[in-house]
This record gives C-alpha cells, structure tokens and sequence, in this order.
C-alpha cells in the first residue's frame, strides 16, 4: 500500500508549512509520498517549501492558474500510490493516519478508510465530528447512500477524513455540473469534493474501514472555502441530486427530493431551509443526467 498526500494550496505559505511539518512529525513510510500542488501561489510558498522540505515533497504547479477544483486534479494526476489522501493546505493530522490504514489493510484487506474530525475555530472550540455512530461496519454501497443522504450525520462529507484507492478516482472528475441560482459547484468546489468520496464509495466492493479518531483536524477560519462560502452550502445537495442522476441511482434521487419536498421553505432554521439550500427548483423538474 502506497499513499499518496495530495496537497493543493494558493497563497498558505504559513499553513501549508505547518501541515507539512505535522505530516512528517509522523515520520510517513518512503513508500508514500507526498505532493505539494501549488496554484500559482505569490506569496513565497515554492521557496520557502524547498528551503525546509526540500526532495522530501514533489513540488508540481498546473501550467497557468486554474480553479481550485482543476489544481485539486493537476495533483491526482501526478500521483503514482495505490491509495489517495487530498490534504487540505489549510488542515493537519492529528494521529497517524497513514500507518493506521496500512495496519489495517494489511490486517482486512479494507480499502477505503474514513476518521472523524476535529474541527478548531478560533476562540478555542475544538469539537470531534462524525464520530461514526454505533454503526461501524458499513458496506460501501451503505456508506454512499449514508454520505448522500446524510443519514445518520455520521460521515463526512471532506475527502480530507478519507483515504481512498487510487483507480476508483478516475471517473470522479466532471467537466461540468449544472449550476445552481447562477453558482457553479466546480468553480467554487462546493460539493465536488464530496462527490470524489461518493464516487470511491460507488465503484468499490467490501466495507468502509473505520478508524480510530479524530486523524485529521478542519482548521475554522475566515480564509476557508466553507466560511467564505457558508451562504452556498446548499450547492452539496444539490451536486449529491446530480451525482444520484448521472448514476441512476433511482432510489436515492427520489429520496433526496422526497426530503427536500417535506421540508417548509419559510422558515430560517437550518433544518427548515434544506429544500431551498439543497435544491434548485429546475433542477428537481430536470431529468437530465449530462
């Protein structure tokens, strides 16, 4: 089992920095690697990378700037492991997550692995999230329908609490997803990252390996794509209807729009705003799968 560390980053010298320490704090094994994907940063994040990390990372950059989403496969394009972790730029490890997927791999043969999060915000709160629930023996089929669902709240939805197989991601990368009130999920990769985890889950056979955790830590900060964008959550729901139809999963298409349909649209609790954020109404009238 090799693992490859994809991170992507723009302008988080500091951050990225801190990430890579952490992950070599572990001492990873030579046969993962690690590969840092800058988009073009300005802020001096390529030199000061080779100047403390040195051969120990592969430095790559896209050709020119390109979206967030775009840098994230520039960088699974260069990986050579059998197995994935997209590290966020702006996250860390909390544990050893690699050696613990190889453990256990080696031990059950599991080939996707998940671990609940810590998330930190500013003034201190450190929740753990997803712990997983009493349910700990999820076929894959079982987790995407938890994940696109959101049953049970108990899986996330960052390929960042995920170690996934290399293969199963050749298919994740959509050209194009239908926007939503003028929002175009693949610019503002909302919801495509999700839907990496969710196409893993969907073209693997055998159970979703669960982890001791927290491993990883979500870092709550202004800068972050889900704070910044935290009015444009809905776009997950409604990538999760797009994903559902492309595949024909019939059973989980109606399912998302029987819920969204039950849900009042008035009211400004986040429960009840779930038709509006997940949905688009033309989206739920179109059959399209393109």
């Amino acid at each position: 089992m090799k693992i490859s560390v994809l991170i992507p980053t723009y302008n988080r010298k500091s951050m990225v920095t801190e990430a890579l320490r952490k992950i070599f704090s572990f001492q990873p094994r030579a046969y993962h690697e690690v590969i840092v994907s800058d988009n073009h940063s300005t802020d001096g994040t390529e030199k000061a990378l080779f100047q403390e990390f040195g051969k120990q990372i592969l430095f790559t950059q896209p050709e020119e700037h390109v979206s967030a989403y775009k840098n994230w496969r520039h960088a699974y394009l260069q990986a050579t492991g059998t197995h994935i972790h997209f590290h966020w730029s702006d996250d860390w490890l909390e544990d050893n997550l690699y050696e613990h997927a190889r453990e256990r791999h080696e031990k059950t043969g599991a080939n996707v692995f998940v671990t609940s999060v810590r998330v930190v915000f500013e003034d201190g709160f450190n929740p753990v999230y997803y712990s997983q629930g009493s349910d700990r023996n999820l076929s894959s089929r079982k987790a995407l329908r938890r994940l696109l669902l959101s049953e049970g709240r108990d899986l996330p939805r960052s390929p960042m609490a995920y170690i996934l197989p290399h293969k199963s991601l050749r298919e994740a990368w959509f050209q194009s997803i239908p926007a939503k009130d003028g929002h175009d999920p693949i610019q503002l990769a909302i919801g495509p990252d999700a839907l990496l985890v969710a196409t893993a889950l969907m073209h693997q056979r055998g159970r979703l390996e669960i982890l001791p955790g927290p491993e990883v830590a979500f870092r709550n900060h202004a800068d972050s794509i889900s704070v910044k964008n935290s009015d444009l959550l809905d776009l997950y729901g409604h990538c999760f209807l797009f994903f559902a139809r492309r595949y024909a999963l019939r059973d989980i298409e109606e399912s998302l729009i029987s819920a969204a349909s039950r849900l009042p649209t008035k009211s400004k609790s986040w429960s009840s705003r779930l038709r509006s954020l997940f949905f688009s109404e033309g989206f739920i009238k179109s059959r399209s799968h393109k």
